[in-house]
């Protein structure tokens, strides 16, 4: 499943997967978290989910995150991976990541 963030007046946003991503068929959530005006395009493939970036001053910021279902986050469903996204979003977006 492919999730992207809410519409928010924040300067950060997001692109996530989450479902059976592993060999083991376990539930993985992946996710990149990147600034809205930096944004380029979001493509993909049948594979991949890309954000395209632009540099400024040779330099992009991003953050990338990711829970499986096994880990120590307590992630263990899609609701409780958005749960775990926007909440990184609030932090990001209120400066306090």
């Amino acid at each position: 499943m492919i999730l992207s963030s809410p519409e928010n007046e924040g300067d950060w946003a997001y692109l996530a997967t989450f479902g059976v991503q592993t060999l083991q068929e376990d539930n993985l959530g992946m996710a990149v978290f990147y600034k809205k005006k930096d944004l380029i395009e979001i493509c993909n493939d049948e594979l991949s989910e890309v954000v395209v970036l632009k540099p400024t001053d040779n330099n992009i910021t991003y953050y990338s995150g990711a829970a499986w279902e096994h880990d120590s986050s307590g992630v263990k469903t899609e609701a409780d991976f958005i749960e775990f996204l926007n909440t990184q979003l609030k932090l990001l977006n209120s400066g306090l990541l």
